[in-house]
C-alpha cells in the first residue's frame, strides 16, 4: 500500500496547497514527530480544515474545543481526552467571548503542563498572531504555549469570499 505525503493527500481531497506549499512540506517533513502546530491566518483561510486533515492523514483521534463549548470543560474532561485521543484541537482560539477568556487561558495551562511529558499533540487554530495572543492571555501562557508548538502561517485567501456572489 503506498503512502501519501500530505500534499499528495490533500490534493486527493480535493484541496488547493498552492498558496501555503511550504507549511504543508513541513507538516510531510515532520510527519513522524508529535503533532503540535499553531496554525493562524485570517479568516476562511482553512485552519480548521488543515487541522483535522493533518489528525486524518496522520490516523490520529482527536477532540475539538471551540469557544462554544468552553464553559463545560473541566481539568478532568482534559486528561481524560488524553487518556482516550491523541490530539486535542483547540479551533478558534480568541473567538471566545471576553468573559471566557480566562477559562481559555486556564485550560491551555492545563494542556501546556501536560504536554511537557508527554507525546500527545495540539493544534491551536486562530486568527491572533503571536503578539495578539500574548496580549490576549499573558506572557505565562504565550511562552508555554509558543515553546511547545511550531507555528504555521496560512496564506490562503478565504475560501468563504471565493463562493461569494454580487447579484446586482
Amino acid at each position: 500500500m503506498m503512502i501519501l505525503n500530505f500534499s499528495e493527500y490533500l490534493l486527493k481531497q480535493g484541496l488547493n496547497i498552492d498558496k501555503d506549499k511550504n507549511v504543508i512540506d513541513y507538516i510531510d517533513k515532520n510527519r513522524n514527530k508529535a503533532i503540535r502546530y499553531y496554525i493562524m491566518g485570517k479568516v476562511g483561510t482553512g485552519k480548521t480544515l488543515l487541522a483535522k486533515q493533518i489528525c486524518f492523514w496522520r490516523k490520529k483521534l482527536f477532540v475539538k474545543i471551540t469557544p462554544d463549548n468552553l464553559g463545560k470543560i473541566t481539568t478532568d474532561d482534559i486528561y481524560s481526552w488524553y487518556e482516550n485521543v491523541d490530539v486535542i484541537i483547540f479551533d478558534d482560539l480568541g473567538a471566545e467571548m471576553l468573559s471566557e477568556r480566562e477559562k481559555a487561558g486556564n485550560i491551555l495551562l492545563t494542556i501546556s503542563r501536560y504536554l511537557e511529558n508527554s507525546d500527545k499533540g495540539l493544534i491551536i487554530t486562530t486568527n491572533l498572531n503571536s503578539d495578539d495572543l500574548r496580549e490576549y492571555y499573558s506572557d505565562r501562557i504565550f511562552d508555554r504555549i509558543i515553546g511547545q508548538l511550531k507555528i504555521l502561517k496560512l496564506n490562503q485567501p478565504s475560501y468563504r469570499k471565493q463562493n461569494m456572489e454580487v447579484i446586482k
